[in-house]
């Protein structure tokens, strides 16, 4: 499937339901994971794909913490559900409190992984 015709398959897409598009190459060598906005910004149409697969936060976080089990965990704190993750941050502090939010949870998975995600 090229770029042009993924990029048509994705129009009609809840982001808000399915915010992460799984896409891998016809080689089936390597996968990647990405927000689906941020994907089709960045599309180029005669590019070759695979195959793709949409993944909605319940299923984005069963990744994350398939890939980094003692390390990240939910919570709740005001009222609010966060990511509690074990992970020194900038000003040195070694656990991260992030929001529950795509793109928290894309950051998380591209660091613990460091970008490497095999089909």
């Amino acid at each position: 499937m090229t770029g042009k015709e993924l990029k048509k398959a994705l129009q009609h897409i809840d982001t808000n339901r399915q915010p992460f598009l799984k896409w891998w190459r016809k080689e089936n060598d390597f996968a990647d994971i990405e927000l689906v906005t941020e994907f089709l910004q960045g599309l180029d149409p005669a590019l070759e794909f695979g195959g793709y697969e949409l993944l909605d936060m319940e299923q984005m976080w069963a990744l994350v913490k398939q890939q980094s089990p003692k390390t990240v965990n939910r919570d709740e704190r005001r009222r609010e559900e966060v990511i509690l993750w074990d992970h020194p941050s900038r000003d040195g502090q070694p656990q991260q409190v992030c929001p529950f939010t795509a793109q928290s949870l894309l950051t998380i998975f591209n660091v613990e992984t460091k970008g490497n995600l095999l089909c």
